[in-house]
Formats: C-alpha cells, structure tokens, sequence
C-alpha cells in the first residue's frame, strides 16, 4: 500500500486551534520563515483617481481626473495649456481614457501607491498635487508672464480689480470687486503710441497663444482688454497721458485675479 504525504504549513494549523491574539503571533512568526500569506490590494476606485496628478514619467505636464454632472472628464496639459482632452472609465481594474477625437486608449493595470499612481507597469506614472490657493496660481501666472515677456515688468504686487461677469447669457452684467495681483512695465514714448502698444500686444499674446486665454467682451474698454480662463481673470491695460511729449514714460499694467 502506497502512503501520500500532505504537507501543510504549520502555522496554518497552528492557527486554527488558536485565539486571535495567538493568531496574530503565529503569523508573525510565519512571517520570519517567509510563510505569511498574500494579502490582494484593495479595488482602486474613481474617487481615487480624481485631482491633478504631476507627470514622473509620460508625454505630458500634468494631467487632472474630474467628475461633474455624471461625466468623467480628463485633461493633459503640456506648458499649462490642454494637451488633450476627453472622458474616463475606471471599470474593473482598468482604466480607459477615450479622447475628444474618439482614440481610446486602455490601461489593463492601474496601481495606487503612497501616493504614487502608476499605468501598465510604469509606462505612465503620475505623482498626486498639492492643491495651491487661487492666490498662489495667480502669483505664479503673472511671474511666467514676466519670464517669457522680458520688458522690465515689476515685482507682484497686491492690486485690487474690477471685473463685470454675469451668470448667464440673459442674466444682467454685475461688476465685481476682486482682489488681484498686479506688475507693470514702464515705457518711454517715441514719437507716437505704437511701441507701447505693440508691448501690450506681446503681453495680450503670452495669455493667449501660451496660455489659452480667451477675450472676454464684456472687459474690454479703450485702454484696456480682459481674459479669461476658467477662474482665471487677466486685465492689460495701457496708462499714458494722451498729450504725453516724446520720451514721457507710460505704463503696460498685467493685472490678475481668481474668481472665486
């Protein structure tokens, strides 16, 4: 008669006969003789994924997983402007991201860890953001502008700025009192206004050919034009004297705020 030999690991059967507290003893010990069992992660869920994630390795800056009205939306930006855009599912473990040009692309492993989300295996991963304060992204909008528009702007300063907005198309224009930031370039006029125009125009450029500001026609007046993305609110704005004689200095003031 042939005898079949079972073997069962110890600290298993041990831990049947055992109370909790001795349970956990055991398995502490089984741990130091590498027999403690795998222990499955927990299901990531979309609540998980939606914020702004930085990019550690991938084609884009950043990339922000949002939920509104029953819609996942997801954006990629590259230089803080949309890189691409679309709506998410996370189903089962896998996560696909169908863009506004109906490309899908599917992730089959999506892992969450200290704070760290990774796709396929890190072929794409994403470290969670600190969220800033309005005042902060302004502060950090106005200081790009400066750096990529070299024309001897101030340092930020506080500023506080009116802007008219109305709720929808129909609804009556309310002017609003924001408190903004504020730099300003000095420039001295030859001649005519072209020069301090043609600066106010490479500013007005950078918030919309950098950006993805758009003009916003109810802030717009002789002097000055008005921007606006999402939150974001930006006045240029021209200050000289009319009859001002050649080489008198005038002004192009950037001024910002979040709209609340």
């Amino acid at each position: 008669m042939r005898i079949s030999w079972i073997f069962i690991p110890i600290a298993f059967l041990l831990s049947l006969s055992c109370t909790g507290e001795e349970a956990e003893k055991v398995k502490e010990k089984a741990t130091v003789r590498g027999e403690v069992p795998v222990i499955a992660e927990a299901a990531l869920t979309e609540e998980d994924l939606i914020g702004d994630w930085a990019t550690l390795a991938g084609d884009a800056e950043y990339v922000t997983f949002s939920k509104s009205d029953g819609e996942n939306s997801y954006v990629a930006y590259l230089r803080g402007r949309p890189l691409y855009s679309g709506t998410w599912i996370l189903d089962m473990g896998k996560l696909t991201i169908v863009a506004d040009n109906g490309s899908k692309t599917v992730y089959s492993k999506v892992t969450l860890r200290d704070g760290i989300l990774e796709l396929n295996d890190g072929e794409e991963k994403y470290e969670r953001m600190v969220p800033k304060t309005g005042e902060e992204m302004v502060r950090e909008l106005l200081t790009a502008a400066a750096r990529a528009v070299p024309i001897g702007f101030s340092p930020v300063e506080p500023a506080e700025m009116s802007w008219n907005a109305k709720q929808d198309q129909d609804a009556e224009v309310k002017t609003l009192k924001l408190n903004g930031w504020r730099m300003s370039a000095e420039v001295n006029i030859k001649e005519d206004f072209t020069e301090l125009n043609d600066l106010a125009a490479k500013a007005s450029s950078f918030f919309t050919d950098e950006k993805g500001f758009v003009l916003d026609d109810l802030n717009v007046t002789e002097i000055a034009e008005g921007y606006t993305l999402g939150h974001f609110v930006v006045f240029i704005r021209v200050r000289s004297n009319p009859e001002a004689a050649e080489n008198e200095p005038a002004f192009v003031d950037v001024i910002s705020a979040y709209l609340p």
